[in-house]
């Protein structure tokens, strides 16, 4: 659509809060491409929505399945 940092950021922020009234997380992690140009963004999420970046960046998503399967 493209949209600039801010307008897609207003939409995050906005999915956030409605994230947090339905499940009350303690802490959101961002992980996805998107997470790569963190920098650019990361300081336009709202605060209060507890969010970090996910350590493993793009990866977060199949480690997170490979240690769920490990588990398994």
């Amino acid at each position: 659509e493209g949209l600039t940092w801010e307008e897609w950021l207003d939409r995050v922020n906005r999915f956030l809060r409605y994230v947090r009234r339905i499940f009350t997380p303690q802490l959101i992690v961002a992980g996805g491409g998107v997470t790569k140009s963190w920098d650019e963004w990361g300081h336009l999420i709202d605060p209060e929505q507890g969010v970090v970046r996910a350590s493993r960046v793009n990866n977060a998503g199949i480690v997170g399945a490979a240690l769920a399967a490990a588990a398994n």
